[in-house]
């Protein structure tokens, strides 16, 4: 488990030294073995194995070709309905593509799966040349740093990080050193879930600190978007609950905000059994209960601004600076006139703003969507839901919106100049292009790990992007029954105005304009199945395309967290040469494990020789149809607003560092002390510490 975690957050693998000698041709077939998967070995990594024993060695091999092949997809059999794809695919005559169509689902109506049979054509070496990901050795430091950023993470975490800390407290329980704080609440109270409440007393500041414990400890969804069912707790845990809530002053004005699980909480913890030792809870409890209306912060404001009243609402909020941060352009529209007390009040509160907030509200009167423009909205929760909605903002008095970004990058310039210097750095421009990660909740597990909204080049020649999805029926702990599970991919294309071109489906499984083939649909998975869609970017510039949207839907009907699924993309140039799934040249693979039915994880902007990572699962069954072409305004209205997302990048954040960190910008990364970039140094895909090293 240790260098599956290691293997996928940080391309590195833990291997305790030996006392012996490997010859060095079982070290050079390790080495070209793992070469297939498209991973080496760094010199430390050598070092250490050479050391190893012939059986050490082979256990070392075998555990870290699982992991890889695991992440690839490399651990499943492809058997595509044409073997010989795309070019089978694109020569077949319409009536061969029909018939075995219609066979294949004629024989579900009678419980077969009838597949044509076709000879599987000798195919030419693959040629085309892949980039290793290379392995360094991790120390015990590395994997304890690993998890302490985690713990100190200042944005929420996903299910993948929760599975990764439960493993690590797990492991490490005895001896575990928590960090000085936690800034994030969801992170302070899935680590409830899993250690001592006792040694997380210090760390529960409010009322709503104490309910995400207990909807923690219920394994429910933390972020308090959706309803918990609480479970039965001890009589220490109640005591403790109770207690905690009965030193915190005033603690009605915070339970009202989740009022409702409050009362469903009080169930399970029995006040009135405790209401002498604990009266303050007891009564908080009955206020919660009694039906009758409580004013707090949030009311009071709202009900200023139903008025109009700025000033009355800027009195409650001087006192909250981040909902006053939250809230800062519906003030600002509330009286376009007069912005000056609004950002006045803003600009003396900002220091006590955390920096998430800041660097966002930076970012969006940046870049303020004009009254036509629309935008993109993902709701709080577990699930990467998103509406798109019309910006419908009233125009700001001239200059404002500069100077409120103006005032948010001195904020962050300075309290980034607390911190140590950072002498020589090198900043690399392309980091303009990924996304600061804000939050991680929804994010599904994937070989390389990226925040939504980010946009990453595809380099070198590579012309071909093969969308691949694998999955399989779901089946029974006994292997006695078997629910049969149909999921189809699906790529639809428009061009620069997002305007409809054509598409590629269980439907229309070839577009001769576009040069796109589809593998062939299959509609049941007993021992696997699989589908996959090519797509010549070279040949979508020359047809007028720019845009590329896949999806994947479950057609049969059940939701991708109920049964085992997984999509990715290769870049290929050369198609028909070597095995039409080649673990070396998979550029990214995301397990589709969320409660939805239809996904959407990337989308191409082939102009920009771009992809976009997405990762939106839709929940509203009814607005989408099991066809593409039937969806495919929904998807380009979806498109638009991915790509007119104005979020920070991490150009942003690691510019106001270096401003404010006493740096000094040299022009190459060999120059540096320092490195910000997408390929060495701190990268995108470190997640981990830039959620607590460089968002403080």
């Amino acid at each position: 488990m240790l260098n599956e975690i290691l293997i996928r957050r940080k391309n590195s693998v833990y291997l305790e030294p030996g006392d012996s000698e490997l010859s060095i041709g079982l070290l050079g077939t390790i080495l070209k073995n793992l070469e297939a998967y498209g991973y080496t070995l760094a010199p430390d990594t050598i070092d250490v194995v050479k050391t190893l024993s012939k059986e050490s060695a082979a256990a070392f091999y075998t555990e870290v070709t699982a992991v890889v092949q695991k992440l690839t997809g490399a651990d499943k059999t492809y058997e595509p309905m044409y073997p010989n794809f795309p070019r089978q695919v694109m020569e077949a005559s319409d009536a061969e593509l029909y018939f075995n169509a219609i066979m294949h689902y004629l024989g579900r109506l009678f419980g077969l799966r009838i597949m044509p049979e076709y000879e599987k054509e000798p195919r030419a070496p693959l040629f085309e040349e892949t980039k290793p990901v290379v392995l360094r050795l991790a120390s015990q430091d590395d994997i304890h740093e690993l998890f302490s950023n985690l713990m100190a993470s200042r944005t929420s975490i996903s299910k993948t990080d929760q599975e990764d800390m439960a493993w690590y407290v797990g492991e490490h329980k005895g001896n575990l050193k928590l960090p000085f704080e936690m800034p994030n609440k969801e992170v302070m109270a899935f680590m409830a879930s899993l250690i001592s409440l006792d040694s997380l007393a210090i760390y529960l500041k409010t009322p709503t600190d104490l309910l995400r414990v207990a909807v923690a400890m219920s394994g429910g969804d933390v972020s308090l978007a959706t309803k918990t069912k609480f479970r039965s707790f001890k009589q220490a845990e109640r005591r403790f609950f109770l207690s905690q809530l009965n030193d915190i002053k005033r603690p009605v004005p915070d339970m009202a905000r989740h009022r409702t699980m409050w009362i469903r909480l009080g169930e399970r913890l029995h006040p009135g059994d405790h209401k002498k030792r604990y009266p303050n809870a007891w009564k908080a409890f009955g206020r919660m209960r009694d039906g009758k209306t409580i004013e707090t912060p949030r009311s009071l404001v709202e009900r200023a601004l139903l008025d109009l009243n700025v000033p009355a609402a800027l009195d409650v909020l001087r006192k909250s600076p981040g909902e006053l941060a939250r809230r800062l352009d519906q003030l600002l529209r509330a009286d376009t006139s007069k912005p000056q007390p609004v950002v006045a009040a803003f600009a003396e509160g900002i220091d006590k703003v955390s920096t998430p907030v800041v660097l966002q509200v930076m970012a969006h009167f940046a870049n303020r969507p004009g009254a036509e423009d629309i935008r993109a909205v993902f709701p709080k929760g577990s699930v990467a839901k998103m509406k798109v909605l019309p910006a419908n903002k009233l125009p700001l008095k001239a200059g404002v919106g500069p100077m409120i970004a103006d005032i948010c990058r001195g904020s962050l310039v300075k309290r980034f100049g607390e911190l140590d210097p950072l002498g020589k750095v090198y900043l690399d421009p392309a980091l303009a292009h990924y996304v600061v990660p804000f939050s991680q909740r929804s994010a599904s597990k994937a070989l390389r790990t990226l925040s939504r909204g980010s946009l990453l080049p595809l380099e070198g020649d590579m012309d071909v992007i093969r969308f691949f999805t694998w999955w399989k029926d779901v089946q029974g702990e006994t292997e006695s029954w078997t629910r049969t599970v149909d999921v189809d991919l699906s790529v639809v294309f428009y061009d620069g105005n997002w305007n409809y071109m054509e598409h590629v489906s269980w439907t229309n499984l070839r577009s001769e304009g576009l040069s796109v083939a589809h593998s062939g649909d299959i509609t049941s998975a007993p021992n696997g199945a699989c589908e996959f869609i090519d797509v010549p970017m070279s040949q979508m510039l020359r047809a007028g395309a720019r845009y590329a949207l896949p999806a994947l839907l479950s057609y049969s009907g059940q939701k991708f967290s109920e049964f085992e699924c997984f999509c990715g993309w290769m870049l290929r140039d050369k198609p028909q040469s070597g095995e039409i799934f080649e673990p070396k040249t998979v550029a990214q693979r995301s397990d589709l494990s969320a409660e939805t039915k239809l996904m959407v994880p990337v989308i191409i902007d082939v102009e920009q020789k771009a992809v976009m990572w997405s990762d939106i699962a839709l929940r509203n069954q009814r607005c989408f149809h099991n066809t593409v072409e039937a969806n495919g305004g929904s998807l380009a209205l979806m498109g638009q607003a991915m790509l007119s997302l104005r979020k920070p990048t991490l150009h942003d954040l690691f510019s106001c560092h270096v401003e404010g960190r006493e740096a000094e910008l040299v022009e190459t990364p060999e120059e540096a002390e320092t490195i910000f970039s997408p390929t060495e140094g701190v990268t995108p895909f470190d997640i981990d510490e830039i959620v607590a090293n460089w968002i403080v």
